[in-house]
């Protein structure tokens, strides 16, 4: 004991600050019942496990830590421990049910846009993953963040740094809203793959260095780099319409663009200039952005070659994609089909990149139609062709399951055949 402690008043502080301690058991027990009653698609249930196994290591820890603050000497050093560790608890479940609430009101079909995103990947360059709002679009290290926070729970930050790491997405609500922005995921699942598979930006420039400021050259170069990869390989992977929402959503503010991050005019000088060339029929490619570009006035922003490499930067994403991913064809005879269903105010439900292409190039000709074949008020045109929309990609969704399920099916089948065919061939 220091002076000035009474043996009563340090029992009695220690008793009830254990207390308190052991008191989060029961709340982290029903925060990760929510956790875990959260209705996910299957690439996104990663995540939740993440979350709900993380809490059952916390709550592990939480007798041990108790334990540690008995053997603490002196009422303020047992105080100041106290406080760090139930501020942790705190800044943790205040995180998880805010994004377990949060996640409970997004549109399930936000969710399965990004499943059949990922289905479209190599299977191990899929991920688990979770959505946040947020008004900068972003993405989130979701093992780091959280083994952050629980820093002083060493096994819950040492289960969050061996498993596989998992994401979050944070989305702005007004791109929540209109499932036409939401091809500006693609450039967020362009900055997961790029960290976790191709690690283009570390080859080029090496190791980042540490320093004080997110503006200096050297983590401008990486800041930079990471962003005009992204977009690169968003429009390789997703076509023109990413070009085109990227214009509308900055040019109209819809979304905020960090400092530290190239200005909206350089990212597309950056795909016209170096990046279009590199894709499947430029030519055409290229007209649609030159179509979307029509009244924007843009500034006078360059990409500083100095900085960022992005003749390397661009050869080097193509060879890490190519062969693993298909790039988007604007010659495709099945993207004129998407594009006359689309254009006629009619659903189309084959392939989800297809569809949402269609829809941004074609909105303005969908609305017409609409109008012109009068299919309601002119005033709900706009919101008609959005539930349009939502409703051909849930139909995209349920599509590729049937095919999941029919190849399932008929690889079943095929076996069994072989089994069969074995089994005679030895009996004879």
């Amino acid at each position: 004991m220091k002076r000035g402690d009474s043996r009563i008043s340090s029992d009695r502080l220690e008793s009830l600050l254990t207390a308190r301690l052991l008191s989060f058991d029961e709340t982290l027990r029903g925060l990760q019942e929510d956790v875990r009653a959260v209705q996910l698609p299957l690439h996104a249930r990663d995540a939740t496990e993440l979350l709900a196994t993380v809490i059952d290591e916390i709550r592990k820890e939480l007798p041990d830590k108790a334990e540690e603050l008995r053997e603490l000497s002196g009422a303020e050093e047992k105080s100041r421990r106290s406080v760090v560790l139930n501020y942790a608890l705190e800044r943790f479940m205040s995180f998880v049910y805010t994004l377990v609430q949060g996640t409970r009101n997004l549109p399930s079909a936000f969710f399965q846009f990004i499943e059949m995103m990922e289905e479209s990947l190599p299977r191990d360059w899929r991920f688990g993953f979770l959505v946040g709002s947020e008004r900068e679009l972003g993405t989130v290290r979701l093992n780091e963040f959280l083994g952050k926070i629980l820093d002083p729970f060493v096994g819950a930050s040492q289960y969050l740094s061996l498993e596989p790491r998992r994401w979050l997405f944070l989305v702005p609500p007004s791109v929540m809203d209109n499932p036409l922005s939401w091809v500006l995921l693609s450039h967020e699942v362009g900055h997961v793959l790029e960290l976790s598979q191709l690690k283009v930006v570390l080859d080029l420039y090496g190791p980042i260095e540490k320093v004080p400021s997110s503006y200096e050259t050297t983590q401008l170069r990486y800041r930079h780099s990471e962003e005009y990869q992204a977009d690169f390989f968003a429009s390789y992977f997703f076509g023109p319409c990413f070009v085109k929402r990227l214009l509308l959503t900055h040019y109209t503010r819809e979304t905020y663009v960090s400092p530290s991050h190239p200005s909206w005019e350089e990212r597309v000088k950056a795909l016209l200039d170096r990046g279009i060339s590199k894709l499947p029929t430029p030519k055409i490619y290229r007209s649609f952005v030159q179509n979307a570009l029509e009244g924007i006035k843009m500034g006078a922003g360059a990409v500083p070659g100095d900085i960022v490499d992005l003749e390397s930067l661009f050869d080097k994403t193509l060879n890490g994609i190519r062969g693993n991913l298909n790039a988007f064809d604007c010659e495709s005879a099945e993207f004129g089909v998407a594009r006359a269903r689309l254009a006629d105010f009619s659903p189309y439900t084959n392939d989800y990149i297809l569809l949402l292409n269609a829809a941004v190039l074609e909105e303005e000709r969908a609305l017409s139609a609409y109008t012109e074949r009068g299919l309601g008020p002119p005033d709900r045109a706009d919101r008609e062709f959005r539930y349009l929309v939502l409703d051909s990609l849930r139909l995209c969704y349920v599509r590729m399951h049937y095919l999941r399920r029919a190849r399932t099916e008929k690889a079943a089948r095929e076996a069994s055949e072989e089994l069969a065919k074995s089994s005679l061939e030895r009996a004879a």
